[in-house]
């Protein structure tokens, strides 16, 4: 399993990605190698919430996914089992994972459709048709993540 603050910065990269530059200057006032620069694991330095709301909100307003919220959860999960405390009740079960795999499945449906309307598939059609599988599979890895969890003994 992927460590939540790997997670988190791996969940960033994708959210700078999807937006490209201009939407991520127009989100947080920042270049893409600023954010990249300001958030450098290698250097103790991480990127402010400030700046990870603005970019999900870019996202959400542009129909992309962002799994921010997941994410944070699973940094709090994470935190409260190193501080040897229960797991937290559960913000995010298999019911919602379920729910957003099949949305990103309708994504990949689209994607195909979209791709294959004029019977040829290009290497950017190819690209968006990957970008779509890989939402399903962060999706179903993040359920996979919190139902493995939920199995592994608790501290006493």
């Amino acid at each position: 399993m992927t460590a939540p603050r790997t997670m988190l910065g791996e969940l960033t990269l994708r959210m700078m990605a999807s937006l490209g530059e201009a939407g991520v200057i127009a989100a947080t006032g920042k270049t893409i190698d600023a954010l990249r620069k300001a958030s450098n694991p290698n250097e103790g330095r991480r990127l402010g919430v400030d700046d990870l709301v603005r970019l999900a909100a870019a996202c959400e307003v542009r129909g992309h996914g962002h799994d921010l919220v997941e994410t944070i959860v699973a940094l709090v999960r994470a935190e409260a089992a190193a501080m040897g405390g229960p797991v937290p009740l559960r913000a995010v079960g298999p019911d919602a994972h379920l729910r957003r795999i099949g949305a990103e499945l309708g994504d990949v449906n689209r994607a195909v459709d979209e791709a294959t309307a004029d019977g040829r598939l290009t290497g950017a059609e190819r690209r968006k048709i990957c970008d779509e599988l890989g939402d399903v599979i962060r999706v179903a890895t993040a359920m996979r993540a919190e139902l493995e969890r939920d199995l592994a003994p608790r501290r006493a």
